[in-house]
């Protein structure tokens, strides 16, 4: 699995989240960022498998399941970097105030996408995730890594035609 943005709050929530299930290769572009990161997963978990890639398009060809925890605005560049490497691949797009599905998936048409959006708890600490997707697999995917996250509270919105 990869995470690419990984050094944004929504990354490093969801890498200190899957740490202990999965082998996660950790992608952003600023090295002091990755660097801490892998430092602060370590310390969630000592046993944490974790790569640091500064390539996105080298992260999305090793991993089967993608994460885009980039900011919104820059997701879509990145999905124009993976797009050679994603085809039948679960892209899961993490998300915060706006949906990102309309400009990602003309972007990667035949990846299996899925939105997790997600919002802070009124008390403000917690998370709360809705999911989306174009894959019943891939919303399947996302439920069992957020399962890993502890999120407030799950939705599964609903299976998205494109």
């Amino acid at each position: 699995m990869a995470i690419l943005g990984a050094g944004t709050e929504d990354g490093l929530w969801m890498a200190k989240g899957i740490c202990k299930s999965y082998r996660i290769l950790l992608m952003d572009e600023e090295l002091q960022k990755l660097t801490a990161l892998s430092f602060i997963v370590a310390q969630h978990y000592k046993l944490a498998l974790t790569e640091n890639l500064l390539s996105s398009k080298e992260a999305g060809w090793e991993a089967d399941i993608i994460v885009l925890a980039a900011p919104a605005e820059v997701q879509p560049a990145i999905a124009r970097r993976i797009s050679e490497v994603a085809t039948c691949k679960t892209v899961i797009l993490l998300s915060r105030n706006e949906s990102q599905m309309a400009n990602i998936s003309a972007i990667l048409p035949q990846a299996h996408l899925v939105e997790i959006m997600l919002t802070n708890t009124a008390e403000g600490n917690s998370l709360k995730a809705a999911i989306s997707g174009t894959s019943a697999s891939g919303i399947e995917t996302a439920k069992l890594l957020l399962d890993c996250c502890h999120p407030a509270e799950i939705t599964i919105q609903h299976l998205i035609t494109v």
